[in-house]
């Protein structure tokens, strides 16, 4: 009988324990996804505002590279700060509380994957393609063809989200589902991605035997190898995502997808210093608004 209650005990003590590093864990990702949001947002302002960025069609990329970065961040706050509790968005009631959060995060998540795949293109053609690419009608339509994959994913994934809270079809939510949902609808652009990217590193290891246009190519090779470095890190963030939903449906414990999340909000930060710290005249106009210089001039590099 006193092993018996030393158990039950033990085993509260435990659930205490775990219960507390929960919410600890739930706390640290919510004030980095605040951080990350705030961050975004300011580098939002910074792109918006350079001149040099002006009619160029890698400035889109860059934009709603932010843009799903401010989309994540933001849902994600709204989700691990209990914010979605509260009365101004109950008024839809529960199904409807629900259904706006999971679409809104589903959105946010997998947006990133086709703002990659777009980007990936146009860098494919700014480096590999370049006689072509002022000329490309994909280029030239870079703008609608971003709205098309925003709406394509707000439209799966609202669905999604419906068929999961109304319970209209249970399968939704089961495993395999989950799985193929993920490869077939996020995975694919991905995957896309990363061949596009493995020729454009090709031509920029090529670029290292053109001397006559030294000075831009040396402008691309930057601009391409930023994007570059971001994929990577994507890919090694949705890379554990997978590692931890297949330990939470393996063994009924999520908490590691927590420490994923952890991970994703230093990714959506990563972006905005990754460019700045490649960007000389980026790093240039932070200082000049710093100091109140409004009359500087920064041209930035494609």
């Amino acid at each position: 009988m006193e092993n018996n209650t030393t158990s039950v005990s033990t085993l509260a003590n435990q659930n205490g324990e775990s219960y507390e590093c929960f919410g600890a864990l739930r706390t640290t990702v919510s004030v980095l996804y605040g951080l990350a949001l705030l961050i975004n947002m300011f580098h939002l302002f910074v792109l918006a505002n350079l001149k040099g960025l002006k009619g160029v069609p890698y400035r889109h990329v860059l934009i709603h590279l932010t843009l799903s970065d401010i989309a994540i961040s933001g849902s994600m706050v709204v989700y691990y700060s209990c914010v979605s509790y509260f009365s101004f968005i109950n008024f839809s009631g529960p199904i409807g509380k629900r259904l706006v959060l999971n679409s809104v995060i589903s959105t946010a998540n997998y947006i990133g994957f086709y703002v990659f795949a777009i980007g990936s293109v146009e860098k494919y053609k700014a480096l590999c393609r370049p006689l072509t690419y002022n000329t490309s009608k994909f280029i030239c339509r870079i703008p609608v063809a971003f709205g098309a994959a925003w709406a394509l994913v707000a439209a799966v994934t609202t669905f999604t989200a419906f068929l999961k809270v109304t319970g209209q079809c249970p399968y939704v939510n089961s495993t395999w589902f989950q799985v193929s949902f993920l490869v077939i609808f996020a995975m694919t652009p991905s995957l896309f991605s990363v061949v596009v990217l493995a020729k454009v590193y090709g031509e920029l290891r090529r670029m290292q035997n053109r001397s006559e246009t030294a000075n831009e190519d040396r402008q691309t090779k930057r601009a391409a190898i930023y994007f570059i470095t971001i994929f990577i890190l994507f890919m090694v963030a949705l890379l554990i995502n997978i590692i931890a939903l297949s330990v939470g449906y393996s063994t009924g414990n999520f908490i590691y997808t927590r420490v994923y999340h952890i991970l994703k909000a230093a990714y959506t930060v990563s972006n905005t210093f990754i460019y700045g710290w490649s960007t000389k005249s980026y790093r240039r106009y932070i200082l000049n608004m710093l100091r109140c210089n409004r009359k500087s001039s920064v041209a930035v590099a494609q």
